[in-house]
C-alpha cells in the first residue's frame, strides 16, 4: 500500500509539474493504477479551471497522456486496460477541445484517436465505477470531440442523444442548446427547450456547471420569448435559482468563480431594468466577485464608466465577430432608446456564421421585434 502510495504520488507530481525523469524501465502492474488514479486527480484539477478566457497550460495533460500510455504495455484487457482506453481518450478530447474554444488548430489525428479509445470503451458498454468510468459521460466526451472537429454533425447528435437518454446533465443541455440554433426555433421547440432545461437544472451540481448554465438559459428564454412553463418561475427567480448554484459549486469545488457567474448579475440587472427597476447592488457584486474580464468590463459600462460610443468602438476592433458584446451592447442601447443603433448590432450578429451567435440573436430578435427571416 505504501509503495502505490508513493508510486501514485510520483506519477501525479511528474504529470502536474511538467518535470522530466529518467526512464526506470519497463512498466510493471501497480504502474497501471497509479496512472489511472494519477489521471483522475490531473483531469478534476483541469476541471476546476474550464472558466478561462484565456489558454490553460494543457503540459499537465500531455504528461499524464504519456504515463497512461506507457502503462498500456501491459496488455491486459480488464477493467484497468478499459479504464485507461477511457482516461487516454478524455485527456486527448480534453487537449483538442482546449484549442477549439480559443481558436487554435485543432488536432484531428489526436481527436480521431480519443474517439477510437471512447468507442473502445462504449462497445464494452460496461460501467467501471472503481474508476468512475461512465457510458454516459464517454458518450458525452465523444459528442464534443466530434464537435471540436467538425461542429454539430449527425455524428456528434448521436452521442449526445446517447448520453441525454441516460439523463446526463451536460448532454441534455446540449440536445436542448440545438432546439434553439434551428434558423427559426418554434414556440414549441422553445418550450421543449425549457422542459429539457429544467430537468438539468434540478441536478443542481452534480454535474459541476450544467444546472446553473441551463438556469440561465431558461431565465433568457423566458425573458425574451415570453413563454413560460406552466407553474414555473419567473425569470428573476430563477437566476436566484441560477446564482445558489453558483455558489454550491464555488464551495464544494474550492475555486473561485468556476462557472463564470458574472453573467447571473449582469442578465437580473437589465432584466430588472426592462421592468422600470434599478438594483446597482447587481453591479457591484458582478465587479467585486468575477474573475471574468469581460464581465468586469459589462458591469462597468452599465454602471457608466464606459459610454455607448466607447463601447462601440470596442465591439469594432474585438476579433472573432464578438456576439457576447454584440448581444449585450444591443440590449442596452435598445433600454436607451437608441432603436437604431441596437438594430446595427443585430444586423451584425445575424452576419455571423451559423452557430457563433445563434441564441443570442434569438433571443435579440424577439426583443427587437424582427421578423424571423430579417
Amino acid at each position: 500500500m505504501v509503495a502505490r502510495s508513493i508510486a501514485l504520488l510520483c506519477l501525479t507530481l511528474l504529470a502536474l509539474s511538467g518535470c522530466a525523469t529518467k526512464s526506470a524501465g519497463p512498466p510493471v502492474a501497480g504502474d497501471r493504477e497509479a496512472a489511472l488514479s494519477g489521471a483522475i486527480l490531473v483531469l478534476s484539477a483541469w476541471g476546476q479551471n474550464t472558466n478561462q478566457e484565456q489558454p490553460q497550460d494543457t503540459t499537465p495533460l500531455y504528461n499524464q497522456l504519456k504515463i497512461l500510455k506507457a502503462s498500456l504495455a501491459i496488455a491486459e484487457n480488464d477493467d484497468i486496460h478499459a479504464a485507461t482506453l477511457y482516461y487516454i481518450g478524455e485527456i486527448e478530447a480534453d487537449i483538442v477541445g482546449e484549442a477549439s474554444m480559443h481558436g487554435g488548430k485543432v488536432d484531428r489525428a489526436m481527436a480521431q484517436e480519443a474517439l477510437t479509445n471512447l468507442d473502445i470503451v462504449l462497445a464494452r458498454n460496461q460501467e467501471i465505477p472503481d474508476w468512475k468510468v461512465s457510458i454516459a459521460n464517454a458518450n458525452y466526451i465523444a459528442g464534443d470531440t466530434v464537435y471540436a472537429m467538425d461542429g454539430v454533425t449527425d455524428m456528434t447528435m448521436r452521442y449526445w442523444n446517447a448520453c441525454a437518454r441516460m439523463g446526463h446533465a451536460g448532454c441534455v443541455n446540449n440536445i436542448a442548446n440545438e432546439l434553439l440554433n434551428k434558423p427559426a426555433p418554434s414556440d414549441d421547440d422553445i418550450r421543449n427547450a425549457l422542459g429539457l432545461h429544467a430537468g438539468v437544472v434540478k441536478t443542481g451540481i452534480d454535474h459541476r456547471c450544467a444546472g446553473e448554465y441551463s438556469a440561465i438559459t431558461m431565465a433568457t428564454l423566458m425573458h425574451f420569448t415570453g413563454i413560460r412553463l406552466p407553474g414555473g418561475d419567473d425569470e428573476i427567480k430563477v437566476l436566484d435559482t441560477a446564482r445558489d448554484l453558483y455558489h454550491a459549486y464555488e464551495e464544494e469545488s474550492h475555486t473561485k468563480d468556476p462557472c463564470g457567474g458574472g453573467r447571473i448579475g449582469i442578465d437580473q440587472y437589465l432584466m430588472y431594468v426592462d421592468r422600470g427597476e434599478h438594483h446597482e447592488v447587481l453591479l457591484d457584486e458582478v465587479a467585486r466577485t468575477t474573475t471574468s474580464r469581460f464581465w468586469r468590463l459589462m458591469a462597468g459600462y452599465l454602471q457608466g464608466k464606459a459610454s455607448d460610443a466607447e463601447m462601440i468602438g470596442l465591439v469594432e476592433k474585438a476579433t472573432g465577430g464578438a456576439c457576447g458584446l454584440r448581444y449585450y451592447l444591443a440590449w442596452r442601447l435598445a433600454q436607451n432608446g437608441d432603436k437604431q443603433g441596437a438594430l446595427t448590432q443585430y444586423k451584425a450578429m445575424r452576419a455571423l456564421p451559423p452557430g457563433d451567435c445563434r441564441q443570442e440573436t434569438l433571443m435579440m430578435r424577439y426583443y427587437l421585434k424582427q421578423p424571423a427571416n430579417g
